[in-house]
């Protein structure tokens, strides 16, 4: 399972199960993204988005999606390979987190917050011991870290 942004979290919850239990994962999948639409994920900053815009990095604070992962992702196991892609906001560089590198619970959510960063929107996701935006901030689509896993 490969994916960068909100593909990312779909990517995790896909991982979670074991070949042969698809329609579990769909519908495990369809119930997280019916539950994110219930909850309030991003609130403006104290000052609002002028505030966002000049002094915190992104438009919205984006704290309320770091405590709704951390809810949704307690229980999450490593049952397929994984693959997450974020961008290191000090260098540029892109960052693969596997189930090979990222460790279940407060690591795994870091990466996954991350994936959550879009540039401008909110602010950079400071986890993992440095900044962190999207994946898509330079790749739309990382299909490569897919078939290279697979060539493995």
């Amino acid at each position: 399972m490969s994916g960068i942004g909100g593909g990312a979290l779909n990517a995790v919850l896909l991982a979670n199960f074991t070949k042969g239990a698809e329609l579990d994962a769909a519908n495990r999948m369809e119930q997280f993204w019916v539950d994110a639409t219930h909850n309030k994920l991003y609130k403006d900053w104290l000052g609002g988005v002028a505030r966002g815009l000049f002094f915190e990095g992104g438009l919205y604070n984006s704290a309320p999606m770091e405590d709704f992962l951390k809810k949704e992702f307690v229980d999450v196991t490593m049952e397929r390979s994984l693959d997450l892609g974020i961008v290191n906001v000090l260098d540029g560089s892109y960052q693969d987190f596997s189930d090979k590198n990222v460790t279940q619970g407060d690591n795994l959510i870091d990466a996954m917050f991350a994936s959550t960063a879009i540039p401008g929107f909110f602010p950079p996701a400071e986890v993992l011991g440095t900044s962190w935006f999207d994946g898509s901030a330079v790749w739309d689509l990382d299909i490569f870290s897919g078939v290279n896993r697979c060539v493995e």
